[in-house]
């Protein structure tokens, strides 16, 4: 277990080979397993997806399924979003469920950004909201402003509003501006504000 975490915190490229071989040979204990698959992840190759995506079809622990998610968003390579997409409608767990909505975050594609974008919508479930609002701060893409500032604008926990903003930072959108101002005059409160000035000022450094 220890050679499969090393090899994956090295992100070299050949240790991929034999990761994939240990995966092939029948591994009851899935600790073991779990750590294969992580490490696989880790090093962002996209030779491990065909193994990833049979783990998702075949591995009967949720947990197994999650990590497998994980390590396919990481990988981030187009031809695989439609598995976290369909993880994400299709799949029981809500463990693999969360670890999808965090999974599509590594995409910049509109599909993934539309999905990101209806739960922050759904209002009936807070959990994948908030996880979904972190997602689209990641993806990087403009499309995602549009969907955080609705959010921004009808969001009454200023907690959520300091994680709304604090994902508008790493979009750096000029169309986030005046938002982003009317609420700091708006605000009293001291965590809201001080993200609203880290926002702007990345806004403004571009």
């Amino acid at each position: 277990m220890r050679a499969a975490q090393s090899l994956g915190v090295r992100g070299q490229s050949e240790a991929v080979e034999p990761l994939l071989q240990c995966l092939s040979k029948p591994e009851k204990n899935h600790l073991v397993r779990a750590v294969l698959y992580s490490a696989l992840g880790k090093l962002g190759d996209k030779r491990a997806l065909p193994s990833l995506s049979a783990c998702l079809k075949n591995e009967t622990r949720d947990e197994l399924r999650s990590v497998c998610v994980s390590a396919i968003g990481s990988i981030a390579e187009e031809s695989a979003l439609p598995q976290i997409l369909a993880a994400l409608e299709n799949d029981s767990s809500i463990l693999v469920q969360s670890s999808a909505v965090d999974a599509l975050g590594n995409f910049s594609e509109l599909s993934a950004v539309k999905r990101l974008s209806i739960l922050v919508a759904d209002g009936d479930n807070q959990m994948f909201r908030q996880r979904a609002i972190r997602a689209l701060g990641r993806t990087g893409s403009a499309s995602a402003v549009k969907p955080l500032l609705q959010a921004l604008t009808t969001s009454s926990n200023d907690s959520e509003r300091v994680l709304i903003v604090s994902a508008l930072t790493g979009l750096r959108s000029k169309e986030a501006v005046m938002p982003l101002n009317t609420l700091l005059q708006e605000s009293a409160d001291p965590r809201l504000r001080t993200q609203i000035v880290i926002a702007l000022g990345a806004i403004d450094d571009g």
